[in-house]
């Protein structure tokens, strides 16, 4: 009573006091789960404040008329109409138009697929510039992932791995999308086994009550879950090799772009290809999409092991971030039958895992590259937890209580890799020629084939038989470098910051190699 009494003016002042506390509260705590509903929240609280402030400074001392603060509320009221009719809106243009953001949205399994969804998302940008959700990319928009499938993604592409259907965020992507009717093309992998009664029986034990109750909160129950799964189980497919080659790869990549497009009525002509980006002809070699050979041509190797299909997918990123950053061809070797590429490679790019202390494939390869032409060694890591091997493991090898596959590996001449046809080239810079690549006697000028072309011309054979002091050599070699890191899940930025670091090592090794005469040797690290 005594705050009526006091008249208009304290009253005003009072009111404003609220809402500039309320102002500085929404702007500490922002409370609402949707930037925009923030901010209107915002514009209308300013938006009191400043009419109260107004309407104070117009009313004289001792005024009793209310005209004025009758017009006051008035305008408050219409303000208060509007601020609720434009976010409403803006909703409903965001329903029915077309302008979305993403063509695609890569629901994934983070353990399971993370580094599969990041090579997808290449091999999909080597075709069409369209936009590809990501969340490793958008990390800041997480908390509205379920808004962004439905009202800002034209179709959801669901890379179905062992774990898919068992990750909570997996389930609300893919109920979010069937529910509000955005086209999903589900691409399952080989270790995916599709979910039969006894699994739908047992949904409600597979999350947490604290991930349900996330769930819950952006409206999707058990039953929508169940419902969507069954829904996603029965539209086409596109199943994707994860172990197969890049052309297989390619091939499949095209045809669920295709699908998107035309599921989401885009698909009016064949986009065209970006470049640096393959055509999809049978015999075209994965490592011919990259740019012209410059210095480092196909002596660049990424050698890893193909135990998981995981690594070689890692494997694949690295060697396609490399090529893009330096602007020349890098191949990839992963078995012993790669053993010509690596053998001539004046730097190798070392994927560092669990398998190759384990395997004498490894140590066979790196070896055979000391013997021949005694490479610069570049090691990279892809997992903070990497088992770095203690100085007992190098007196096993020595004395062959490890690696206890074949004793001798077969001598070699070809490798899987079909060669590309003969081409001309840029010629060759004076500085590269007359070098010995072992390819004395060859007709052809080396502008015309490839190095290997030349090699199998000249029905070289590689030898692979190493002595156990020859793999531990090669094994200590690998393990005297610093190991750089590469993380396949982080975010692009990161991983081409990483990947920057690697390449500055790998020019260093090309230009000390370049320093020292390029001859066959027969030597040990």
């Amino acid at each position: 009573a005594d705050l009526l009494d006091m008249g208009v003016v304290p009253q005003l002042i009072f009111i404003a006091i609220i809402l500039l506390a309320w102002s500085f509260a929404l702007l500490r705590h922002q409370p609402w789960r949707l930037d925009s509903a923030n901010v209107v929240e915002l514009a209308m609280t300013l938006g009191f404040l400043a009419m109260t402030v107004i309407g104070a400074a117009l009313i004289q001392p001792g005024d009793r008329d209310t005209s004025l603060v009758h017009l006051l509320l008035v305008l408050i009221v219409g303000f208060l109409t509007l601020a609720q009719a434009i976010p409403i809106l803006v909703a409903v243009q965001q329903r029915f138009h077309k302008g979305k953001r993403f063509l695609m949205f890569l629901c994934h399994h983070k353990g399971g697929g993370g580094a599969l969804a990041r090579w997808v998302e290449i091999l999909i940008h080597r075709k069409i510039p369209d936009r590809v959700f990501l969340d490793s990319d958008f990390l800041e928009d997480l908390e509205k992932i379920f808004d962004i499938v439905k009202q800002d993604t034209r179709s959801v592409v669901v890379l179905l791995t062992q774990q898919t259907f068992l990750r909570m965020w997996c389930a609300g992507e893919i109920s979010t999308a069937v529910f509000h009717e955005v086209p999903v093309v589900p691409v399952p992998t080989e270790d995916f086994t599709a979910p039969d009664e006894s699994f739908f029986s047992s949904l409600d034990s597979v999350w947490s009550v604290s991930a349900m109750a996330s769930l819950e909160a952006s409206g999707i129950t058990l039953d929508k879950i169940e419902k969507a799964y069954r829904k996603v189980m029965t539209v086409p497919q596109f199943p994707l090799p994860q172990g197969g080659s890049v052309q297989q790869q390619e091939v499949v990549v095209a045809a669920l772009i295709s699908q998107a497009k035309i599921r989401t009525g885009r698909l009016a002509t064949t986009p065209p290809l970006l470049s640096g980006s393959s055509s999809l002809m049978p015999g075209k070699r994965a490592v011919d999409r990259v740019r012209p050979v410059a210095m480092g041509g196909e002596e660049v190797v990424v050698l890893g092991m193909r135990a998981e299909r995981t690594q070689i997918t890692i494997q694949r990123i690295l060697q396609d971030m490399l090529s893009r950053k330096l602007g020349f061809e890098i191949l990839i070797a992963y078995e012993e039958n790669h053993v010509s590429l690596v053998a001539f490679a004046r730097v190798l790019v070392i994927l560092l895992s669990s398998e190759i202390l384990t395997t004498r494939t490894f140590g066979v390869l790196v070896a055979v590259a000391a013997n021949y032409r005694h490479p610069d060694l570049v090691t990279v890591t892809t997992s903070s937890d990497f088992p770095f091997p203690a100085p007992e493991f190098f007196e096993q090898v020595a004395s062959g209580a490890l690696l206890c596959e074949s004793q001798s590996s077969p001598q070699l001449q070809d490798i899987p890799i079909p060669p590309p046809a003969a081409k001309r080239r840029p010629p060759a810079s004076p500085r590269l020629r007359g070098r010995s690549r072992g390819n004395e006697g060859l007709d052809a000028s080396p502008e015309d084939l490839s190095p290997e072309c030349a090699r199998r011309s000249t029905g070289q054979v590689i030898c692979t038989d190493v002595s156990q002091d020859q793999l531990a050599s090669a094994y200590r070699a690998v393990f005297r470098i610093l190991a750089l890191p590469f993380s396949a899940l982080a975010s692009k930025v990161k991983m081409e910051l990483e990947v920057a670091e690697i390449a500055q090592r790998l020019v260093s090794g090309l230009q000390k190699q370049e320093s020292t005469p390029n001859v066959l040797v027969e030597s040990e690290y």
